[in-house]
């Protein structure tokens, strides 16, 4: 809250895991508004309810010129592991917001990076916000990490999600690069 003048503000999982958990506090806590801010990097779990975090932050960005987001599935299955190992239950029970913001929330959004992108719903469920609401988008860039375990189907399948996502917006440039594991 007490940010001002920001241009560019990177946000890791486990900030967006706190934010997804106090509920009574999310989205009342968050600024109304934050014009300076430009240039956004975000490290989200492929969760639903990171994904309706990101959402919500996104409508605090009017502003927002470039989004680049990693998908951190590694953080994802130590952080949930650690606390499983700590005897601490329920940590994948989160809340649903009733209302997603939508509209004009994106009109300066123009370039989209998401990297370590694997296609899953929550991961979908993101493209299809971002591609619906900034409605000037130029580009959107995927990456993911080619490793020898995964098999053509996946592949397939992610290729055939970005020719559906072209579909939503035609004049969106999308790209999608490999990234070989060591």
């Amino acid at each position: 809250m007490g940010l001002r003048n920001v241009v560019t503000l990177d946000l890791n999982s486990v900030f967006i895991e706190f934010l997804s958990r106090g509920r009574e506090m999310l989205p009342a806590s968050l600024p109304s508004s934050y014009c300076s801010l430009k240039h956004l990097c975000l490290r989200l779990f492929p969760t639903c309810i990171h994904v309706q975090v990101i959402q919500l932050l996104l409508s605090c960005y009017p502003h927002l010129q470039t989004l680049e987001i990693t998908v951190d599935s590694q953080e994802y299955k130590w952080h949930f592991e650690t606390l499983r190992s700590m005897n601490i239950t329920g940590v994948e029970d989160h809340w649903q917001l009733e209302e997603l913001p939508g509209g004009d929330i994106l009109n300066h959004l123009r370039m989209v990076k998401i990297k370590e992108f694997e296609g899953r719903e929550s991961e979908i469920k993101l493209v299809r916000f971002l591609l619906e609401n900034a409605k000037f988008l130029e580009k959107m860039k995927f990456s993911y990490t080619y490793n020898e375990q995964e098999n053509a189907d996946i592949q397939r399948k992610i290729r055939e999600m970005l020719s559906a996502f072209a579909g939503i917006a035609p004049i969106v440039i999308i790209s999608l690069s490999v990234l070989f594991s060591d």
